[in-house]
């Protein structure tokens, strides 16, 4: 009782916060915004946090800014399996800034401390380590006691004999989203049920694009390819996985998931890059109904962090394509935003 007390009053709180997302007027607006000036008037308008200078946010800013204080009080007020989760999530930030490490030490550059992901006092790997990395020994000694330590240190002679990334970035996805999979399974509250089907389907899309990237960009064998690819542990799932990689083509990848009656809902008929895309708007579906979910689930603050996660990407998807000039048309196709109207009419930069 005390625990639903206690996810009934972060819920209002994170509901609250929720309502100030982008709608789909706001992202027409973004688009169609003829100035610079007034998509920043836009973006204030839904309390987006904007940097002094006045120029556009980027990607790292508005993580930083807007999506960590989320993550910073949730962390506050939740314990046990529902924090353990929450940090899993986390975690997927981290990847992404020890991975850019990665690929500066294979290329002999130093590592950039703008184009890292701040994520205060919620990151587990710490941003001042970081920065200051620039041999394989330093990044081992920056993952110390975190879940990156093992894949990297697996992953190392990789990377210091071949010169390649492929193979400690493929390990380092693993690890992440294994542990997520394992804390969304973890935890029992109210709205698991809702929270694993989320997950599972996260889990499941990444399993599906890392097949293609391993068979069709890396040119991986089969098995190799499978291997790299399966997360999920369903029996059911794993066979399909292995089917589907004996597939040489996109073409014959589609087909092959027509009939597979465990994946064939994941296609239907699109181009790659909408298949990709459709994948992940189902996800926001997802994550839209949990928030009218149970009124003290948990499954309630993990559909807002992940709607808010990619309002984060589609906004700053909007504001980099606007600082290299490109026009809305090119831009409305690639926001995920499932209530925009399937083919931008205007023509305005």
């Amino acid at each position: 009782m005390l625990a639903a007390a206690r996810y009934g009053a972060l819920n209002a709180q994170i509901k609250t916060r929720a309502a100030s997302l982008p709608s789909s007027y706001h992202y027409r607006t973004l688009l169609a915004a003829p100035t610079n000036a007034v998509l920043l008037d836009v973006l204030r308008q839904i309390n987006v946090p904007l940097p002094e200078d006045g120029s556009l946010p980027s990607k790292q800013w508005l993580i930083a800014q807007w999506l960590v204080p989320d993550f910073h009080t949730v962390i506050r007020r939740t314990s046990g399996s529902a924090q353990r989760l929450v940090r899993s999530l986390i975690s997927r930030f981290d990847l992404e800034n020890v991975k850019y490490a990665v690929r500066a030490i294979a290329a002999k550059e130093r590592v950039r401390g703008e184009a890292l992901l701040d994520l205060g006092e919620v990151a587990t790997v710490s941003l001042s380590a970081l920065e200051g990395v620039k041999q394989t020994t330093d990044l081992h000694t920056a993952v110390t006691g975190t879940l990156f330590a093992a894949p990297f240190h697996r992953g190392t002679y990789n990377l210091e004999e071949e010169g390649g990334t492929f193979t400690i970035e493929s390990m380092l996805d693993r690890v992440v989203y294994i542990s997520l999979q394992k804390a969304a399974e973890a935890f029992h509250g109210s709205g698991a049920v809702r929270i694993r089907r989320l997950v599972t389907h996260l889990v499941g899309a990444l399993s599906l694009l890392w097949l293609l990237r391993y068979r069709q960009a890396y040119g991986l064998a089969p098995e190799a390819a499978a291997g790299l690819s399966m997360i999920n542990t369903s029996p059911l799932a794993a066979e399909s996985i292995r089917h589907l990689a004996q597939t040489a083509t996109f073409e014959e990848f589609c087909a092959s998931m027509q009939t597979e009656s465990a994946m064939k809902r994941w296609h239907n008929g699109e181009a790659p890059v909408e298949w990709e895309r459709r994948l992940w708007q189902r996800m926001l579906q997802m994550a839209r109904m949990m928030l009218y979910g149970p009124p003290f689930g948990f499954s309630v603050v993990v559909g807002f962090l992940f709607l808010k996660e990619w309002a984060i990407r589609d906004i700053a998807l909007i504001c980099q394509g606007r600082g290299v000039g490109l026009h809305a048309g090119v831009l409305e196709p690639a926001l995920l935003s499932n209530e925009l109207s399937p083919v931008w009419q205007g023509d305005v930069p």
